[in-house]
Order: structure tokens, then sequence, then C-alpha cells
């Protein structure tokens, strides 16, 4: 703040962004507080420093950066100084002031005011309003009189009447005293509005009856009102139209669910029979009587596809089982006869072996006993071309015995693969049990879907109940039509529930029936298991029975061998005195051959063993099977 030319100034500088630069603004401070203004005469408006009391704006030049000095005395500047605002009042003066609220000055407003003037305001305002309450309480007495008069009574009449018509009494006549005033026309008023209600009251009435041909809904009621009557009997129409077809739907599902019902029941008692039946044969059929067979003439497709399948599979199994004992019945009978033979053997090579060590101790004396050997190798012979008939005739059984063994080894194998069959035939019927199932499941969908439709049929006469008891006594025909509706839906939900226990009933027969299969189907495995351990158990016995066939063979060759070394034998006593020594040595190889013979029948025997005890096994297993 300065002084320019004599005029008190006031300089703003405001620097310039990215200007070395500043921005100069410079205010009058005279002209600026000639603007200062104030509804009292004689007041004086002055802005002062609030630390220096140095006068800054105020309309006399002279006093510019001077110490402010009040009419009021000295005493004024200490209490600027100590409050942000207030007002002093001394003998002749009142002053007020304020600082203002601005952070970047410290400057405070006065205002003196002459306390004649101040007071002077303040009388005239207090003049003024008592005159005003004055004439407002005449005018109001006035009013009053006015309106006692003949105001209140009308108004009180139409209050009565009006209150009589709130009160649903539509009969309160309105009176018209030709008044053509206000209160004429609020009288014309409520009679227009107590018609109105009439006409109202009567559509009313009318739709409560459902007498859709009465005149008075013909009647026009404006407004929303009317609106509303009119959007309510299209509804009740629709409403009573959609009742009606609600309660025939309801008692089509009625109808429709006793037949659901019925036909469930067959169903179920039907399923249940053959259930039964099936599970019965199927358990004698698993416990090993191949000879039952299930009925094909029944009620559904898919049980008679299992029972089909079913008694396929037992045809097969059984003839199975058949061949199965035929052939290890011929096995054991070869092997008797094979095993007999072989004892025969035997004998005759324990014969021919003690003839040789009787020839070999001879030997030395054969010169003294040629006619007692000549005797003996004659003996010999016979024995041994007995030894040779017997021996082929070991070896065709022998061999007619592995030919039998490869023929149950192919049975065997012709029975896994119907085993297979067997297998992929209860595979099948199981599935048919699953599909079984999913039809089941499917039934109990239907239930499903028509307890839905049970629950709806509920809900609708839940809401013809809501909507008679919103129509109040003239709802007789509602009440009527949703207790039909009701008791129709709870008809329809006992219905579903029986059926839903007849489905859970079938399901569970089903369950029981799926069981069995899924045992008899383990049981099937297992018979595939045996018969894959029987064919292991031909394999067996063919190798034992090669290996006999072997053995005997070469016992027919040894015993071949000994015939011609009998006769060779016979022809060198006729010669003995010359080949006494070649006479030994050719019964020691005789003895060596004999020995040889007995051993090998031995293991010939063994074998006859083993196989007769793996046929009586596989026989014994074949025989758990009843076959017809």
């Amino acid at each position: 703040m300065y002084t320019d030319d004599g005029t008190p100034s006031v300089a703003y500088a405001s620097p310039v962004p990215e200007e070395d630069a500043l921005l100069i603004a410079v205010v009058r401070t005279s002209e600026r507080a000639q603007r200062f203004t104030s509804a009292i005469n004689g007041t004086k408006t002055t802005a002062v420093g609030d630390t220096t009391g140095d006068v800054l704006f105020d309309r006399n030049e002279s006093a510019f950066l001077t110490q402010y000095q009040s009419i009021g005395g000295s005493g004024v500047i200490e209490t600027i100084e100590s409050q942000d605002r207030g007002t002093v009042v001394t003998e002749d003066t009142i002053i007020a002031f304020a600082a203002v609220q601005d952070d970047a000055t410290n400057w405070v407003v006065v205002k003196e005011t002459p306390k004649s003037d101040a007071l002077a305001i303040a009388n005239n305002v207090q003049t003024n309003i008592w005159v005003l309450l004055g004439l407002t309480l005449v005018g109001l007495v006035g009013f009053v009189a006015v309106v006692r008069a003949g105001l209140i009574g009308s108004l009180r009449e139409i209050t009565t009447q009006t209150a009589a018509i709130a009160d649903g009494n539509l009969d309160q006549e309105i009176q018209d005293n030709g008044r053509i005033d206000e209160i004429g026309r609020v009288r014309s008023g409520f009679r227009d509005i107590k018609s109105y209600l009439q006409t109202v009251e009567g559509q009313a009435i009318a739709l409560s009856q459902q007498d859709f041909d009465n005149d008075v809904l013909d009647d026009e009621v404006p407004g929303t009102l009317g609106e509303s009557l009119t959007a309510m009997q299209t509804d009740l129409e629709t409403f009573i139209e959609d009742l009606t077809d609600a309660r025939e739907e309801a008692e089509r599902s009625q109808r429709d669910a006793e037949q659901s019902r019925e036909e469930a029941q067959a169903l179920a008692d039907s399923l249940e029979r053959q259930a039964e039946r099936f599970s019965t044969q199927m358990q004698q059929a698993a416990d090993g009587d191949l000879t039952q067979r299930l009925d094909t003439d029944v009620d559904r497709e898919s049980l008679a596809q299992i029972a089909t399948a079913f008694n396929d599979m037992l045809v097969q199994l059984e003839a199975l089982v058949d061949r199965i004992q035929a052939t290890a019945n011929a096995v054991d009978d070869r092997t008797h006869a094979m095993s007999a033979s072989t004892d025969e053997i035997e004998q005759s090579s324990m014969s021919v072996a003690k003839s040789i060590e009787q020839i070999s101790a001879g030997a030395e004396n054969q010169n003294e006993k040629l006619t007692a050997a000549a005797g003996e190798m004659t003996d010999l012979s016979a024995t041994v071309e007995e030894i040779a008939s017997s021996s082929n005739n070991v070896a065709q059984q022998a061999e007619d015995a592995a030919a039998m063994g490869q023929d149950g080894q192919a049975a065997a194998t012709d029975a896994i693969a119907e085993m297979d069959a067997i297998e992929s035939k209860a595979t099948q019927t199981v599935e048919e049990m699953q599909s079984l199932q999913e039809e089941v499941g499917r039934i109990s969908d239907i239930v499903t879907m028509i307890d839905d439709i049970a629950s709806q049929t509920d809900m609708l006469a839940i809401n013809a109940s809501i909507e008679a008891e919103n129509a109040s006594t003239s709802g007789d025909g509602f009440a009527v039509v949703a207790d039909e509706v009701k008791s129709l839906a709870e008809d329809t939900a006992t219905a579903t529930d029986e059926v839903e226990s007849l489905i859970a009933e079938v399901e569970a027969s089903t369950s029981a029936l799926a069981e069995d299969m899924y045992e008899m189907r383990d049981r099937v495995g297992d018979g595939q298991d045996t018969i894959t351990d029987t064919a292991a158990l031909l394999e067996d016995i063919v190798d034992r029975v090669e290996d006999a066939n072997a053995g005997i063979q070469s016992i027919n060759d040894a015993t071949e061998d000994q015939a011609a070394s009998v006769q060779e034998a016979t022809r060198m006593v006729e010669e003995v005195a010359s080949v006494s020594d070649q006479t030994a040595g050719e019964a020691s190889n005789v003895s060596a051959a004999a020995e040889e013979q007995t051993s090998a029948i031995q293991e010939i025997s063994q074998s006859a063993q083993s196989l007769q005890t793996q046929a009586t096994e596989l026989l014994d297993r074949a025989e758990q099977f009843d076959t017809s």
C-alpha cells in the first residue's frame, strides 16, 4: 500500500508462470471506499489494519495510513485488536467491526453509526409492527363474523352429508339451496361424486355377483377408478375362464393320473412277479442247475430279451458241460485200460528179467545143461513173443489215448470260445438289465412331472382361494371353484404318491434282479476260469500221454530186440560148444535191456496213474453242473 500522486493505492503483484516477470494490479482505495453503503444515515465505513490500526480504506484520502481515530474514543482499537468481530456501544455512537476472512490480509472492517439514528430506525420498525398487528386483528375479527354468519353452517351441513357418504351411505341426499358461490359448487361437486360412487358401487356389485350382462357395467366411469373397474372386469372374466379351464385340466389330470396309477400298478405287479421268477431261476442256475429256463413270454420286451439271452447262455453252457463230461469219461476209461496194460507189461518184464538172470547164471554151466538151456530158451522165446504182443497193444492204446487227449484239448479250446460267447451273452444281459433300470427311471421322471402338475394345480387352488377371500362375501363362486381345484390337486398328489411308492418297489425289485444278474455274470467268469484251468489240465494230460506213448514205443522196440536176441540165443544154444562166450555176452545184454524195460514200464505206470487222477478231477468238476 502506498500513495500514488497523493492518491492512496494498493498494488497486488503475481509472478507470471515460466516467465521472469510479475503481473501488478493497482487498486485506488478511496475509490473502493466510495462504494461502501449503509441503510442508516450518517454511517461511516473504514477498513483498518488488524495489527497496526492504520486506516487502509476510507473516503477521506487524507486519513490513509494514519492511526484510526474512533468517535467513541481510544478503547475501540483495543477491542478490535482482541476480537475478530463485535459491537461497541458508547454514549453517542454504535460501532460494529468484523475481520476480513482472508489468509492473505489482516484487515478489519469498522462501521460507526450515530446512536440516535440507529435507535430511530428501531423505533420506526417497532411502531410499524404494532400497527400491522392491529390491522391483522381487526381483519380477523371481521372475517370470523362473516364466516359465522352463513359459511360455517353450510360447511357443517356439507361435512355431515359427506361424512355419511364416506361411511358408505350413498342414499344420503345433498340438498341444493340455490347457491352459486363456492359452497354451491362444492355441493354440486359432492352430488357428482355421489352419482359417481353409486355407479361404481353398482358395477362392483355386478362384478362380485359375476353378472357381466348387467346394464350398469355399460355406464362410463371416467378416471383411473373407471379404468381399474374395466380392467378388473376384464381380468375377472379372464380369471373365471382360466378357472374353468383349470378345473377341466385338473379333472383331465386326475383321470390321467388315475390311469397312470393303474397302469403303473399293473406294470409294477407284473415286473415284480417276473423279477421274482427270474431271480429264483437265475439263483438255481448259478447254483449249478443248468436245466433251468426263463419264460420268454413276458410283457416287457427288455425282459424277453434278457430271458432269451439267458436261455441261450444256459443252452451253450449245458452243451459245453456235457462235452466236458463225455471227454472226461472217455479219458478216464482209456487211462484205466492203459493202466491195466502197463501192469501186464510190468509183470511180463519182471518175468523176462528173472529168466535172463537165470540164463546169465547158467551160461557158465551151459555145457552141462544144454538140454535145460534149450528148454529155457524155448520158454523165453514164447515169453518174449507174448511181451511183444502186449507191447503192441499198449502202444496202440497209448496212441489212442494221445489222440483222445488232443481231441480233449481241442474240446477245451472250443469250451473256452463258448465261455467267451457266454460271457458276451451275460454282458449283454447285464446291459439289458441296465436298460430296464433306465426305463424304470424314466417312469419315475413321468411320476415327478405328474407331481409337478399336482403342485401347480395346488398353487392354482391357493390363488383361487386368495381371489375368493379378496372378493369377500360376493366371492362364493370363486370359493367353490377353488375348493374343487384344491380337491383335485389333493387327489392328484395322493395318486402321485401311490405311483411313486409303486415305482420305488419296482426299482427295488429291479435292483435285486440286477444284483442277481451281476452275481451270475461273476459266476460265469468263475466258470470261464474253471474251463481255462481244465484246458491247461488237458494240455498237461496230452503231454503226459505223449510221453507215455514215446515210452511204450521204446518198450515195443526193446521187446522186438529181445525177441531177436532170444531167437539168436536159441540158435546159439544149438551151437553152444563154439559160441558159449558169445551166449554169455548176449545174456548180459538181454539182462540190461530187461532192466531198462522195467524202468520205462514203471514210468509209464506212474504217468497213467497221474492221467487217471486228473481225469477223475475233471469229471468231478463237470459233475457239479446239472444237465438234462
